[in-house]
């Protein structure tokens, strides 16, 4: 194998790399849970670039409603959704935070 077969192998390999969500910067999504003591009530509120950005977000966002005290909310790290029920997206997440 030659040096530059090789070279652009190695290439190719850290392109593809860069290519996947651990080589870009990661995005939070926040989904708010209205109240935890029903069925969940999920409003998603969209990607944010830092979890304190997605945490701040969820927080105004219960306040606002009034709901701090019974809702809860959930922050993941380059979520992804392959599932849906009914009109609400499930998200799968590298992690999720408060």
């Amino acid at each position: 194998m030659s040096k530059v077969h090789t070279i652009r192998s190695v290439l190719i390999l850290l392109l593809l790399a860069c290519l996947s969500p651990s080589c870009s910067a990661p995005k939070w999504h926040a989904s708010v849970y209205l109240d935890r003591s029903l069925a969940p009530t999920v409003r998603d509120l969209g990607d944010f670039p830092t979890l304190e950005d997605c945490r701040r977000a969820a927080i105004t966002y219960l306040s606002d409603l009034g709901a701090l005290g019974r809702g809860d909310y959930e922050c993941g790290k380059n979520c992804w959704s392959d599932t849906t029920v009914g009109d609400t997206k499930l998200y799968r997440c590298e992690e999720t935070s408060h």
